[in-house]
């Protein structure tokens, strides 16, 4: 704005902080990309390095291991093994339906430890009371006062100071 009442202004000075956000916005372009090329070349090693036998998770969340690669018109097919005993079942997918490979390692058991190393040692500590007040003692003959007390029911009646 104030470049429109002073004519005298550097170009640099109406058009400077616009060449600053394209810049900004060329460089991110180039971040990106960068990062969008690097992921397409793992995603294309991964799916060349499939093998048969390879355990592997699609991106449905289908955990198998491949038996079959078959090269179609559309593309390679994937025959991924499901499930385990009576409960085997075969699907095929298309290659790029796969996610990851399966790296999972098998689940062991935890060792039965020894009954030495169950020897704990217990620390106790005196627990305060909430904002510090000590517990009070309440006796018997206090206790039969209380009850004897009797109190009014609902709140009490307002008293007029003024007559």
């Amino acid at each position: 704005m104030f470049s429109l009442l002073n004519e005298s202004a550097s170009f640099f000075d109406s058009y400077g902080l616009v060449i600053i956000l394209l810049g900004a916005l060329v460089i991110l372009y180039l971040f990106s990309s960068f990062k969008n090329k690097d992921t397409a070349r793992q995603r294309i090693e991964l799916l060349t390095s499939l093998s048969i036998g390879d355990k592997v998770k699609t991106y449905s969340g289908i955990y198998g291991s491949i038996e079959q690669i078959i090269e179609t018109t559309d593309g390679k097919v994937v025959l991924l093994k499901t499930g385990e005993g009576k409960k085997t079942s075969y699907v095929s997918f298309d290659i790029n339906a796969i996610y990851a490979n399966d790296q999972k390692s098998e689940i062991i058991s935890e060792e039965i430890v020894s009954d030495d190393s169950m020897n704990v040692e217990v620390f106790t500590t005196e627990v305060k009371r909430p904002r510090g007040r000590p517990r009070k003692e309440v006796s018997p003959e206090d206790l039969a006062k209380a009850q004897e007390v009797k109190r009014p029911r609902g709140r009490p009646r307002k008293v007029d100071s003024a007559k």
